[in-house]
């Protein structure tokens, strides 16, 4: 037996496939603690290679690199034999299209019978939302969890992967159009959805050649940013709120938001006294990472004091509740919604020709800047955004905020047309 086997193991080294063979190698990397190797298959496949251990051991000298056997141990070979004999009728039964389009891993796994973890395209989504919700990535959890619910509406997601086609993705889109959904709304639930995809083929849940949105393009309206005008801000900062108002602490929110430079709403409800130093409210921006300066004039200190704080500077949340990854999506949600309703009520009794929400407080901001004649680079600056002039921000980084703070102060003095300087 073991000299016909010696016989037959020159041919395995002719054993292949177009784009893969299998080679028995002695991996001399990590030796065991008696000094011997392990012997493994190797499997080549397009240029790259990935390995199947075996339990055989053995020296440099009871292994013959040639002809790929063991040196007077007939018993291991008969063994290694049956074993490559297996892996070379798994491999003939691989369909030759499939196998091209395979990645070594793939072919590794299949050789194995080896069966990924089975995930449905709902279970998959949900766990992508925790791994977000786990790295404080809140807002990227909501828009997943939006999306999800959207989706979930009109397609069955309750299946693998392999179960969406590029006929479902049109149809998906058509259906969201007839249940009222506008083109932005849509755009944003499929590249959630094309983003999920993505990271299942990262993670070999499916093959390349599966991909549903291959030919799928997904459409973006322009959209025309909501502000106020001058004249509807002022009448904004001239109400007459009393204290005792249930929206009076909204209001003041609104003037904070746009007197610290169109400051996100969310990043407004995280700050705690910890982002105040050196007479600036300094923080990190949820969405981006980006760092922010806003220097504080007399008029955002005195804002500040109208906030009677439970732990952070508005009041509204509590410490607890933003160290709470699990539930802080939703309370920054529900703080948003009431917020916003309340400059509803707000912008109807200044009568704007747009409802106020807390981001037209920053669509303002950049408007007003604009038309005073500053640069769109500063005001990305300003807004934290990269507008595409590197020059510019590194400019201003040398300058130490000198030249964003003068022009937030005169953004900020239009309001009562009388301009001071810094």
């Amino acid at each position: 037996m073991y000299k016909n086997l010696y016989i037959f193991l020159p041919g395995w080294s002719q054993f292949n496939k177009p784009m893969a063979k299998i080679k028995l190698v002695l991996d001399k990397r990590r030796p065991s603690a008696s000094g011997l190797y392990t012997l493994k298959f190797r499997v080549t496949h397009q240029t790259k290679s990935a390995e199947i251990s075996t339990a055989i051991k053995a020296s440099p000298l009871e292994f013959d690199d040639k002809r790929e056997c063991l040196v007077k141990k007939p018993q291991q070979n008969d063994l290694l034999f049956i074993q490559r004999k297996l892996f070379e009728q798994r491999l003939e039964a691989i369909n030759p299209d499939l196998l091209s389009s395979m990645s070594v891993t793939e072919l590794r796994d299949a050789l194995l019978q080896k069966k990924k973890q089975e995930f449905t395209v709902e279970s998959f989504w949900k766990d992508e939302i925790s791994r977000l919700i786990h790295c404080n990535r809140v807002g990227g959890a909501r828009v997943y969890k939006l999306s999800l619910d959207a989706i979930g509406k009109v397609l069955k997601l309750n299946v693998s992967f392999s179960q969406i086609s590029p006929r479902d993705i049109d149809q998906l889109e058509s259906r969201m159009y007839q249940n009222g959904l506008k083109t932005n709304s849509i755009g944003v639930h499929m590249r959630t959805f094309k983003a999920i995809c993505n990271k299942a083929l990262k993670q070999d849940l499916v093959d390349y050649s599966w991909y549903p949105f291959r030919k799928y393009t997904i459409r973006r309206e322009k959209t025309i940013p909501r502000v106020l005008s001058l004249q509807e801000l002022k009448r904004y900062f001239n109400l007459n709120i009393p204290v005792h108002s249930p929206y009076y602490r909204s209001w003041c929110i609104g003037k904070l938001l746009f007197y610290c430079r169109g400051m996100n709403i969310r990043d407004a409800l995280k700050l705690t006294s910890d982002n105040i130093k050196a007479g600036r409210i300094i923080y990190r921006r949820s969405k981006t990472g980006k760092m922010y300066s806003v220097a504080i004039t007399p008029v955002i200190a005195e804002l500040m004091q109208t906030f009677t704080g439970n732990g952070t500077l508005l009041g509204v949340m509590n410490p607890c509740e933003l160290e709470d990854n699990d539930t802080s999506i939703q309370r920054f949600h529900q703080c948003s919604k009431v917020i916003n309703h309340h400059l509803a009520k707000l912008s109807e009794m200044v009568k704007s020709n747009e409802a106020i929400t807390t981001y037209v407080f920053r669509y303002t901001y950049a408007n007003i800047a604009k038309q005073l004649g500053y640069s769109k680079d500063l005001i990305a600056e300003a807004l934290g955004h990269e507008y595409g002039n590197k020059v510019t921000g590194i400019y201003l980084e040398q300058f130490d905020q000198s030249v964003i703070d003068e022009m937030n102060l005169c953004v900020c003095n239009s309001l009562c047309e009388v301009y001071a300087p810094f």
